[in-house]
C-alpha cells in the first residue's frame, strides 16, 4: 500500500513539472517558444493547429532563464535534428543535457553564461554538423570538449574569452571545416596547429592579440585553405604558402611576402615598406594595401592577373608611363591620397578594362580626360581633393560609353561652373556626387557638392553677395542686376576717391623734397655769389693799381667760371623740375593702368553675371534677359569711358601746366667774353 502511495505522489510531481507551450507557428515542423523558466524542467510542445499537427524537427527557444536545457517532449510526434537556445541563460551545462537529442545535426546555445566547455560534453551527440557557443563567457576548454563529434564541419567559438587553445582541442574533429576563434584573446598559435584538420577551409582568428603566425606551417602542406582572417591583431611579419584569400589587415606588418597560392590579399593599415612576391606569382587578382608605407610599387607591377588594386595613403609620389604596363586586367584601381602630383600620358595606357578608378586627394590640380582614353569601359571615376577648378564634362559621355558617376567634392569648382556641369551631366544620366556621397550644408555647394562663390573666385571682397544659380523668376533677376551695377558704381567712386588722396599724398612729398633741394642750390647759388662780389673788389683794385695785368686776368677768368657755375647750377635745377613732370606723367601712366585693371575685375564681375542671369533664367523670354545684358553692356562703356577720359585729361593737364619753359643758356657767353667785348667796343 505505502509503495503504491509513493508511485502515486512520484506521478503527480511529474506531472506538475511539465509544463505546456504552445508553438507560435501552427502545422509546421519548426517550433519556436519563449519564457522558459529555470523551474520548467519538462517542456511539452504543442503544435496543433487547423485540425493537424506535422512532426517537429526543429525548435528554437528565445528569451528564456534556462540554468540547464530541459527534457522536451510532445504529445503528438517530435523527432528534433536542429535547436536553438539563443540567449537562454545557460550556466550549467554537462554532457547529460544533450543525452535525449542524439539525433540532433546542429545546436546554438550561443549567449550563455557558461565559462568551461568540459571533457566530454558533446560526445552525446555523434551526429552533430554545425556547433554555436558564441557570444558568451568561456574562458577555458578542455581538450576532449569535442569529442566524438566525428561529423562536426561547422565551429563558431567567437566572442567569449579564450586566451589558450592547444592543437589536441581539435584533432578528433576530422571533418571540421570552419572554425571561428576571432574576438577572443588569442596571442599565441603554434606550428602544425591544424595539420590533422585536413578538410579545414576557413579559419578566423581576426580581432585577437596573436603576434606571430607562420601560414607555411599552420596547416597540412597539401591542402589550399580558401579563407585566412587574421584582422586586427599584433602581427609584425606573415608569410604563407597555401592559403587562397588572406586578411591581415590593421597589424603591423612590415614586410610581407606573397606566395604562388594567394588569390586575394587584403593589408590595408599596416606599416608595409616592403613586398616579396614568390616566383610565378600569378594567381593573385585582388591586392589591398592601403594606408601602408610604401614608396613604390616593387614586385607589384608583375602581378599580371590582378583585377583590383589598392594603393590608397601611400606616399607613392610621380608615376610613370611603365608604373602599370603590365597591368592590363585591372578593373578597379583606387590611388586616393597617394601624394601623386601629376599624372603623365600614358600611365593608363593598358588598362583598356578599368571600370573604376580613384585619383582623389592628391596635389594635381588639373586633370586632362585624354589620360584615360584607352580606359574605353570606365564607369567610374572619383577626383575629389584636387584643386581642380574645372574639367571637361562635356567629354565624358563620348569618351566613355558605360560612364555612370563621377566624383568631384572638395575642389575649386566655382559655383556657376559646377551648376552648368550638373546640370549636362544629367543630361547624360550620370550621377554627381562629392567625396563617397557625403553632402556639404555648412557653406556654399550645389546638390551637396562645396563650391566656390562668386566674389570669391576672381572678385575683390567688396563685391555684394552672388547670384544664386538655382533658377529664379525674371523679376528677382533684375533685381540682382540693379543691386550689382550699383555696386559697381559705388566702387568706382570709392576708387576715385583713393586715387585723389594717394595724389595728394605723392604731391605732398615730393613738394617737400623739392623744397629741400631749392634751398641747397640757394645756398650755393649765394656761395657764389660771395665770392664773385670779393673778385670785383680785388678787380677794382687792380684796376687803379699798377700791377701786372696777369693777375688782373686771372681774376677775370676766376669770376667768368663762376658765372658758368651758377648758369649750370640753373641747368640743373630745370633738369630737376623736367625729371620731377616725368616722374609725375609716369606716375599717372600708372594710376591709368591701374584703373584700367580694375574695371577689367568690373567687366568679368557683369560678365559672370551674364551668364549666371542666362543659368537661372533659361527658361524665360528673351526680351526681359536682352535688355538686362544691354544695360549692362552700356554701363560698362560708360564707366570706363569716364575714367579713362578723366585720367588723360589730369594728365594732360598737369602737363601743361606745370612743363616748366627752360632757356638755353650759351656757356660762351662768360664774363670774360662780354669784357673783351666791350673792350673791342
Amino acid at each position: 500500500m505505502k509503495c503504491r502511495l509513493l508511485v502515486i505522489l512520484i506521478l503527480t510531481a511529474n506531472v506538475v513539472q511539465a509544463k505546456y507551450f504552445k508553438c507560435k507557428e501552427n502545422y509546421s515542423s519548426h517550433c519556436t517558444i519563449t519564457d522558459v523558466g529555470p523551474e520548467d524542467n519538462k517542456v511539452v510542445l504543442d503544435n496543433y493547429g487547423n485540425g493537424n499537427y506535422r512532426t517537429i524537427t526543429q525548435l528554437t527557444i528565445l528569451n528564456s532563464t534556462m540554468d540547464d536545457i530541459p527534457s522536451i517532449s510532445s504529445p503528438y510526434s517530435l523527432n528534433l535534428y536542429y535547436l536553438n537556445c539563443i540567449g537562454c541563460g545557460l550556466a550549467d551545462i554537462t554532457k547529460h543535457s544533450f543525452t535525449p537529442l542524439s539525433q540532433l545535426v546542429s545546436l546554438n546555445i550561443s549567449y550563455g553564461s557558461y565559462t568551461k566547455l568540459q571533457k566530454n560534453l558533446f560526445s552525446q551527440l555523434p551526429s552533430l554538423i554545425h556547433l554555436n557557443v558564441s557570444h558568451g563567457a568561456i574562458t577555458l576548454i578542455d581538450d576532449a570538449a569535442f569529442f566524438n563529434l566525428v561529423k562536426l564541419q561547422g565551429l563558431d567559438l567567437s566572442h567569449n574569452t579564450i586566451s589558450n587553445i592547444t592543437s589536441n582541442m581539435f584533432t578528433s574533429l576530422p571533418e571540421l571545416c570552419m572554425l571561428n576563434l576571432s574576438h577572443n584573446r588569442l596571442n599565441i598559435i603554434e606550428n602544425g596547429f591544424f595539420v590533422n584538420n585536413t578538410k579545414l577551409d576557413y579559419l578566423d582568428l581576426a580581432h585577437n592579440d596573436i603576434s606571430r603566425v607562420d601560414g607555411r606551417l599552420l596547416f597540412t602542406p597539401s591542402k589550399i585553405v580558401s579563407e585566412l582572417m587574421l584582422s586586427y591583431n599584433q602581427l609584425t611579419a606573415f608569410e604563407t604558402q597555401n592559403v587562397a584569400n588572406i586578411w591581415v589587415d590593421h597589424n603591423r606588418i612590415k614586410q610581407l611576402r606573397i606566395s604562388s597560392s594567394v588569390h586575394l590579399m587584403n593589408a590595408n593599415s599596416n606599416e608595409i615598406e616592403k613586398l616579396i612576391c614568390d616566383e610565378n606569382v600569378s594567381q593573385i587578382m585582388s591586392l589591398d594595401l592601403t594606408n601602408n608605407s610604401l614608396k613604390e610599387l616593387g614586385c607589384i607591377g608583375s602581378l599580371t592577373q590582378l583585377t583590383t588594386l589598392y594603393l590608397d595613403q601611400n606616399d607613392l609620389g610621380k608615376l610613370n608611363q611603365s608604373t602599370f604596363a603590365a597591368l592590363s586586367e585591372l578593373t578597379s584601381l583606387s590611388l586616393k591620397s597617394t601624394n601623386i602630383g601629376e599624372l603623365e600620358y600614358g600611365v593608363f595606357s593598358h588598362q583598356n578594362k578599368l571600370r573604376f578608378l580613384d585619383i582623389s586627394f592628391n596635389r594635381m590640380g588639373k586633370i586632362s580626360l585624354d589620360m584615360l582614353l584607352a580606359a574605353t569601359n570606365l564607369e567610374s571615376l572619383f577626383i575629389d581633393g584636387n584643386n581642380i577648378t574645372e574639367f571637361a564634362y562635356n567629354d565624358l559621355k563620348t569618351a566613355f560609353t558605360h560612364f555612370k558617376r563621377i566624383s568631384i567634392g572638395d575642389n575649386d569648382f566655382n559655383c556657376t561652373f559646377l551648376a552648368q556641369s550638373i546640370k549636362q551631366l544629367n543630361r547624360y544620366n550620370i550621377s554627381t556626387i562629392g567625396f563617397y556621397g557625403n553632402k556639404v550644408t555648412d557653406s556654399h555647394n550645389i546638390n551637396g557638392i562645396r563650391c566656390k562663390d562668386i566674389k570669391d573666385s576672381f572678385t575683390p571682397a567688396w563685391m555684394p553677395s552672388v547670384i544664386s544659380t538655382d533658377n529664379g523668376t525674371t523679376d528677382a533677376i533684375n533685381n540682382e542686376v540693379n543691386v550689382r551695377l550699383d555696386a559697381v558704381i559705388q566702387q568706382v567712386e570709392k576708387l576715385s576717391q583713393i586715387i585723389t588722396a594717394n595724389d595728394k599724398k605723392f604731391e605732398k612729398l615730393f613738394e617737400d623734397i623739392t623744397a629741400v633741394k631749392q634751398q641747397n642750390f640757394k645756398t650755393n647759388t649765394d656761395i657764389l655769389d660771395v665770392k664773385a662780389e670779393i673778385l670785383k673788389i680785388e678787380l677794382t683794385k687792380n684796376t687803379n693799381s699798377t700791377s701786372s695785368s696777369n693777375a688782373m686776368w686771372t681774376q677775370i677768368n676766376q669770376l667768368s667760371n663762376i658765372t658758368l657755375e651758377k648758369q649750370q647750377i640753373s641747368s640743373r635745377v630745370q633738369a630737376q623740375e623736367i625729371n620731377e613732370v616725368k616722374f609725375e606723367i609716369e606716375k599717372n601712366s600708372h594710376k591709368l593702368n591701374d584703373v584700367s585693371s580694375k574695371m577689367e575685375k568690373l567687366m568679368k564681375e557683369v560678365t559672370v553675371l551674364q551668364s549666371s542671369s542666362t543659368l537661372g533664367a533659361s527658361d524665360h523670354p528673351k526680351d526681359s534677359s536682352t535688355s538686362n545684358f544691354d544695360l549692362i553692356k552700356n554701363v560698362n562703356i560708360i564707366l570706363i569711358t569716364l575714367i579713362v577720359a578723366f585720367s588723360i585729361y589730369k594728365g594732360y593737364k598737369f602737363v601743361k601746366n606745370d612743363l616748366p619753359r627752360v632757356r638755353r643758356y650759351n656757356t660762351a657767353n662768360t664774363l670774360h667774353t662780354n669784357i673783351e667785348m666791350d673792350n673791342s667796343s
